[in-house]
């Protein structure tokens, strides 16, 4: 038995492919036979890694026609869901939605909602984003039904050729509701109630809510797999009190729940916005997701301190804007005083603003730069898909 035999036989436990791998290449080697074997060996690992895609896959997360079993998703190694939510994630968790007895197959959603011309234009930007990363669920999107009678069918202003972008290009399915308004605070969150229709859509079993004035960044598929809540959501972790965020939600629509918006909505000037009742709803039985690459604002770049958003991983995490930005699924824009990059901005305010770079950083200054990188996308995808 040579060296390499005798190493071989030392490893603990069973050796791994690549322990094989490693092993093998070492005895052509010393055959001199390294360059034709070397060579074809690290081919084959390449089309090992195509085939495998390293990339998270959404396969397990079923299309509308697709006919899903338990069984399918408990075999699958590949699900998101079991960083996220644990080990123990399996088909159950989308109770009610499989049963033995189902007839038919589960739609799972993303969902938008736009009652202005320039929100609609940001929903735009977040189906193409979505259309680029493949998502499996369908997309939704909630617009006030008053714009059949002033935008219909077949006209031409830039509401009505949005509506049809979304629906012709991205698959989008369009969802007319009334718009719910509240006469409290600033008028620019006037409407935002509206995005609580979004309680109601029972024609999906599982929705992942967006606000647009956000960007996705990357597939969420795996959201959908979250054990058994009627709503999950990150906690608002830039406040000091203990609240959760309405900006991205995972919500298992019904018609108990659409009630009870139904219910609040009616008092509204009496009880406040759309994160007052998201968190009235789900105090005492919301699952609570992980705010650290789901829930960012991008004022955390602008930050000193940044122990609230690591807070999940204790004293002793590090920040790394370039990480950090690489893990987030999701990015809201949030940056007071600057406005939302939809409207315009001076070189002054930004300058204000935009984080600061330390002398010791010299030319990297990384969270400015990141910070930028995503105001840049932005931008760019604005005028990539919007119209005027």
């Amino acid at each position: 038995m040579d060296t390499l035999d005798t190493e071989y036989e030392l490893l603990e436990g069973k050796p791994s492919f690549l322990d094989k791998v490693g092993f093998w290449v070492a005895r052509q080697r010393r055959a001199g036979r390294a360059p034709l074997f070397v060579g074809a060996g690290f081919a084959f690992l390449l089309l090992l890694l195509l085939l495998g895609s390293w990339k998270y896959s959404s396969s397990s997360i079923p299309k509308p026609d697709d006919r899903p079993t338990p069984e399918a998703h408990e075999n699958s190694k590949q699900c998101i869901a079991q960083k996220v939510f644990g080990s123990s994630v399996k088909a159950e968790s989308l109770w009610p939605v499989f049963q033995s007895d189902s007839a038919f197959a589960p739609r799972f959603a993303y969902v938008f909602y736009a009652t202005q011309k320039e929100y609609l234009c940001n929903t735009l930007i977040n189906f193409e984003q979505l259309r680029k990363e493949n998502v499996a669920g369908e997309i939704a999107l909630i617009y006030p039904s008053s714009w059949q009678d002033t935008e219909p069918e077949g006209s031409t202003g830039a509401i009505r050729r949005m509506l049809d972008k979304a629906r012709e290009k991205y698959g989008v399915n369009l969802h007319p509701m009334e718009v719910w308004r509240t006469h409290r605070g600033d008028p620019t969150w006037s409407e935002s109630l509206t995005k609580l229709h979004v309680f109601g859509l029972t024609d999906y079993a599982r929705i992942i809510y967006l606000d647009s004035d956000g960007l996705a960044l990357r597939n969420m598929d795996h959201l959908f797999l979250a054990p058994q809540a009627h709503i999950a959501l990150p906690r608002a972790y830039w406040l000091d009190k203990d609240e959760l965020a309405s900006h991205i939600m995972v919500i298992t629509p019904s018609d108990a729940l659409l009630s009870r918006v139904k219910k609040w909505v009616d008092n509204i000037d009496k009880q406040g916005f759309d994160m007052e009742l998201v968190n009235s709803l789900s105090a005492s039985s919301a699952l609570v997701l992980p705010h650290r690459g789901y829930a960012m604002l991008t004022g955390e770049f602008r930050n000193s301190n940044h122990s609230k958003y690591l807070a999940e991983d204790g004293p002793e995490a590090v920040w790394d804007p370039r990480a950090e930005l690489s893990r987030s699924f999701y990015i809201h824009f949030s940056d007071w005083p600057l406005p939302k990059p939809w409207k315009p901005a001076t070189k002054a305010q930004i300058e204000k603003v935009q984080p600061v770079c330390e002398p010791e950083e010299k030319e990297k200054c990384g969270n400015r730069k990141h910070w930028q990188s995503v105001y840049d996308l932005y931008h760019k995808l604005k005028d990539q898909v919007c119209i005027d």
